[in-house]
């Protein structure tokens, strides 16, 4: 809008120059700075939950640790199943395994593997109870196959080191880790191989399919 110009009662003409707050470029140059203000701030608030969220994702609380092998792993959940799983079809002995335990590591942690350098992310530990009906001999280093495929011969195991007398009855655990767990829940089941010798060396190869109740 053009300033207007006016004339006195003595005669004189003299320009009425427009407020600063009715010129219409003011107000525009104001609307621009403010949203350029709210601009930066949401960005920059963005910015902060993003951040926030994914330090949020990467610590994860630790319960405590739990042992494999010679390493003592930082786990964030552990649960306990009580199976009470028991096999017969072997004359020779009764095997039971009364629970297992799944626990998971707080991150991927690297350990030196029999069979390499590996991740891993849980351990699942195998209580395990052998009734004899003869002599035998339990090797407990076998093989495990979780439900989504995953195959580990990678055990540490304490008992079994000596035979099993007939009526005799002999207890220990056995560990395998888990290079892939997202969650404790995804073990759905599992197989547990392994060896036994029994009447002078001859050997029977065993083969327990152990289904977790969630």
């Amino acid at each position: 809008m053009k300033n207007k110009e006016n004339v006195d009662k003595d005669g004189n003409t003299y320009i009425q120059v427009q407020p600063w707050y009715k010129k219409w470029w003011v107000w525009l140059i104001i609307i621009i700075i403010c949203l350029a203000g709210k601009f930066v701030y949401n960005n920059t608030t963005s910015q902060t939950n993003t951040s926030n969220n994914i330090n949020r994702t990467k610590k994860v609380s630790k319960i405590g640790t739990y042992s494999y092998d010679t390493d003592e792993f930082p786990i964030s959940s552990s649960k306990t199943y009580n199976v009470n799983y028991k096999y017969t079809k072997w004359k020779s002995a009764d095997i039971k395994i009364d629970k297992v335990k799944i626990c998971k590591t707080t991150k991927p942690i690297s350990h030196e593997a029999d069979s390499g350098k590996i991740k891993v992310e849980g351990i699942i530990t195998l209580y395990m109870t052998v009734i004899a009906h003869e002599k035998v001999d339990i090797d407990p280093d076998g093989t495990i196959i979780f439900s989504n495929l995953e195959e580990s011969e990678d055990s540490d195991y304490t008992g079994f080191y000596n035979s099993i007398k007939k009526g005799h009855t002999q207890s220990g655990h056995i560990k395998f880790p888990i290079q892939h767990l997202k969650h404790i829940s995804d073990i759905k089941a599992f197989r547990y191989d392994f060896d036994t010798f029994y009447k002078d060396d001859d050997d029977k190869d065993l083969g327990l399919i152990i289904k977790l109740q969630h």
